[in-house]
């Protein structure tokens, strides 16, 4: 399976660029599509190449268009692009990010991690619309950096009386708040959540050196 990507590169390393050349041209999806056509009869090597090629290419738009004709590449085609824009900071949103991303998880869970929304509500329901494969992850992510910027009583409430979808997770990190001397503290009770967050309480007192530092 290496050998595929090797060749590959060896194969571009051939020919760079569309036939004619491109010099002081401003590359559109047309001129870097055909910058790989050699490849037309190599579907795997033709996705190379356009994964390699795209970080050319400026726009959303541009991405929606070239990373598509990459086949099984289109998730890598996508990656090097958005990973691109980050690396340039030239003031794509986050939105526009998620957009160039497509189906790719490991994209889209990296840009919400990179660029959360401020209210933890709205980086729940970011994470909700786009992590799919890493949802549960990127809601522990969101709900550890809230936690840890040592949030009102009154915001904990705020907040665990709207996202009773991920009531369990919520629950832990209550839990850990109230162990590890954060500003949160379990729910009086014994229904499921307050259950949830006095055990996730007790395990830290257990085992406090899990506690996160501050």
């Amino acid at each position: 399976m290496l050998l595929l990507p090797l060749l590959a590169c060896s194969l571009l390393d051939e020919k760079k660029g569309p036939p004619g050349g491109t010099a002081g041209r401003v590359a559109t999806v047309e001129t870097t599509r055909a910058s790989c056509a050699q490849y037309d009869d190599l579907p795997e090597v033709l996705g190379v190449c356009l994964a390699q090629r795209i970080v050319s290419l400026s726009t959303v738009a541009d991405v929606n268009a070239l990373c598509p004709q990459a086949g099984a590449w289109e998730s890598t085609c996508r990656q090097a692009w958005v990973d691109e824009q980050q690396r340039l900071r030239k003031g794509i949103t986050p939105d526009e990010l998620l957009v160039a991303c497509g189906s790719n998880d490991d994209c889209s869970f990296q840009i919400l991690d990179t660029w959360p929304a401020t209210d933890v509500l709205d980086q729940i329901a970011r994470c909700e619309a786009h992590a799919r494969t890493y949802e549960s992850d990127c809601v522990g992510h969101a709900l550890h950096r809230w936690t840890m910027g040592r949030p009102t009583p009154e915001e904990g409430l705020r907040v665990r009386a709207a996202r009773a979808a991920h009531a369990q997770q919520l629950a832990q990190f209550f839990g850990m708040s109230e162990a590890c001397g954060g500003t949160l503290t379990c729910p009086e009770g014994t229904d499921l959540a307050a259950r949830d967050c006095q055990l996730a309480a007790e395990s830290y007192r257990k085992y406090p050196g899990r506690c996160p530092e501050r």
